[in-house]
């Protein structure tokens, strides 16, 4: 006996593929609605067989389906109808569903004060998600039913607060600081180090060290070397932890060493590897995450969990001057378990770079 799958648009495609294929004497054994994975479209699979020895085949073996029971085609057909009714219909339902959800979030949302409202559209122009703002304007509301632009900043400030660390400045300690900066690459690793270190020497008045392990971009370890000779800062490079214990070893009496890491695709596990190898061999105290602020709150997640066998200490929020919006920035660290440390905001050294607080960010999240 000969049996085959055969796949057709509808039960009377799929009976005439039939009898093409086997003869009159084909039985159907079954049939069954199958939906195409490339196109999504609804198809009819019928398993058929026909015996091929010579043996006389008795007249009740002749089972085929259109022919032998035309009623039995029509109830498929109805049947099949039904099915796609069904369908159609649950999707419709599910649409209304979905309508009827949107409007109940968002009911009472034009019975709240105005300033509220236009509250809540600063937050959607900046990036907020529709209930990360609704849920934000909801408890201002519920602590402050007024109409003031700076009562609701002021509480807006509160709950960035409960939500959100920020931790992990550098201070001057009475005990040697040694600070890594990591990151992908492009992150502002580097712009972020000199600017740090230059504070450092000026505010703290300290005694202070650049060594460079990024000798994979050659571009950047030039240009850190410039800007630790401008700023009289010494400066090292170290190639490998052999080189970095040796420089570590002559530089051990500094206030601070400042250290540049590589910065490679999150995909380089050998160099996530190696980073976290530079982090441990140096006792680093103070590990730095860069990420760029134009990220979306999805690649921040993904950056931070990259990064995250490394521990970091705190997050360096960069380039915010390149970004209209730092609504992705609050939506990814209200789940994540990183401190926010400092934020920069341009080019100039040192002064756009500032520590975080809920002030300067409450500034920079409504800046639109």
């Amino acid at each position: 006996m000969k049996i085959k799958k055969l796949i057709a648009n509808n039960i009377k495609e799929g009976k005439q593929k039939v009898i093409d294929e086997f003869g009159d004497d084909a039985v159907i054994l079954s049939n069954r609605t199958i939906i195409d994975p490339k196109t999504s479209k609804e198809l009819v699979e019928i398993v058929a067989a026909v015996d091929d020895t010579e043996q006389k085949k008795p007249s009740f073996e002749k089972i085929i389906l259109p022919r032998a029971n035309p009623n039995l085609e029509k109830g498929q057909d109805r049947f099949l109808e039904a099915t796609n009714r069904i369908f159609d219909e649950i999707a419709d339902l599910s649409n209304k569903v979905g309508l009827i959800n949107e409007q109940i979030k968002f009911k009472f949302l034009n019975t709240y004060p105005d300033e509220l409202i236009f509250f809540h559209q600063n937050l959607i122009q900046n990036e907020f998600s529709d209930d990360t703002a609704l849920n934000v304007i909801s408890e201002i509301y519920h602590h402050y039913p007024g109409n003031d632009r700076s009562s609701i900043e002021e509480h807006f400030k509160t709950i960035i607060t409960r939500q959100i660390k920020f931790q992990g400045h550098l201070n001057k300690d009475a005990k040697q600081n040694i600070v890594i900066f990591i990151g992908p690459a492009g992150s502002g690793k580097t712009m972020s180090l000199v600017k740090m270190a230059t504070i450092a020497k000026l505010a703290f008045n300290s005694d202070i060290a650049i060594i460079s392990t990024d000798t994979y971009k050659v571009s950047g370890l030039e240009q850190l070397q410039t800007y630790a000779s401008v700023a009289a800062i010494p400066f090292a490079k170290a190639e490998d932890l052999e080189e970095l214990k040796s420089v570590l070893t002559h530089e051990f009496n500094r206030d601070i060493i400042f250290i540049d890491t590589i910065g490679k695709s999150i995909n380089d596990e050998e160099n996530l590897v190696y980073i976290k190898d530079l982090v441990r061999f140096s006792g680093a105290n103070h590990i730095y995450l860069c990420l760029p602020a134009n990220l979306t709150k999805n690649n921040y997640h993904l950056y931070i969990k990259k990064y995250s066998p490394i521990s970091p200490t705190g997050l360096i929020a960069t380039k915010c001057d390149e970004t209209r919006s730092l609504g992705q920035l609050y939506e990814a660290l209200k789940s994540e378990n990183i401190p926010l440390s400092y934020f920069s905001t341009g080019q100039i050294i040192p002064e756009n770079f500032e520590r975080a607080n809920p002030d300067y960010f409450v500034k920079l999240l409504l800046k639109s």
